[in-house]
């Protein structure tokens, strides 16, 4: 009997949290071009795409009230459209709309219900896969490549990237952090976990204005080819707003 050709790697690119109306253009820019050269089969957003700042806990009576929810949606799928997501993650900023969906308030609840439906038609028309879901307990908020698993993330500290890769035992991509980073679990399969940080103008952001934490936040790229057993990672990070792709 002939041997069995191995099987043929496919490509991934996966990015997170730019955040709507708050993203970087220039940044966004250099992303699409280098997913299409790139010709990945997977682009995956990891979420945060939107911002919903307006319903964000504590938004009653500040600026964040008035954001638009129009344009921010419009902006996440200009974005998701231009990128042409194939993988479309819910963050902690788009599990907002589950929070008003069930709501006592009438208005909230249909609102959110007629923005839920947008994104549902959104991602049908562009194909993707959706995963709306937010629970660092339910495996329907993950994808899992070869050996990496895919995920927004949960948590927010210096160690979160290491963190991940211990919590899953498996290799990790995830965003959450705004920080890109690269950690070695402290694990015998010695996994790692990647952080892909944040596409979003940071200065146009008021929230995190006065956290020196902010200052390591940037932005990054993780990309490679993944079979079904396994999947190899690579990571780009912007210096002073460009990426160095290899091609």
């Amino acid at each position: 009997m002939p041997k069995k050709s191995a099987t043929k790697p496919k490509r991934f690119i996966a990015v997170s949290c730019s955040h709507g109306h708050l993203a970087d253009p220039n940044l966004l820019a250099q992303v699409c071009d280098f997913a299409a050269k790139f010709k990945a089969e997977r682009r995956i957003h990891l979420g945060d795409w939107c911002d919903l700042a307006a319903m964000r806990n504590g938004a009653g009576g500040t600026n964040d009230e008035a954001e638009s929810i129009t344009q921010d949606l419009k902006a996440g799928f200009q974005f998701l459209a231009d990128y042409q997501a194939t993988d479309i993650f819910f963050g902690n900023h788009e599990i907002r709309v589950f929070r008003f969906l069930h709501s006592h308030n009438a208005v909230k609840s249909y609102a959110a219900g007629q923005l839920l439906g947008q994104f549902q038609e959104f991602s049908r028309q562009l194909g993707a896969r959706t995963y709306m879901d937010y629970h660092i307990q339910r495996p329907s908020c993950r994808l899992v490549l070869g050996d990496t698993m895919f995920l927004h993330g949960f948590m927010f500290n210096e160690t979160a990237t290491r963190d991940h890769a211990e919590w899953a035992q498996m290799q990790v991509v995830h965003g959450h952090t705004h920080r890109p980073d690269i950690s070695k679990a402290r694990t015998l399969g010695s996994h790692l976990g990647y952080s892909v940080g944040a596409l979003c103008n940071t200065p146009n952001m008021d929230y995190p204005a006065a956290r020196r934490q902010t200052s390591a936040w940037g932005a990054a790229v993780a990309y490679g080819e993944f079979t079904n057993k396994e999947c190899k990672v690579w990571m780009e990070i912007e210096k002073n707003g460009k990426f160095q792709f290899p091609i």
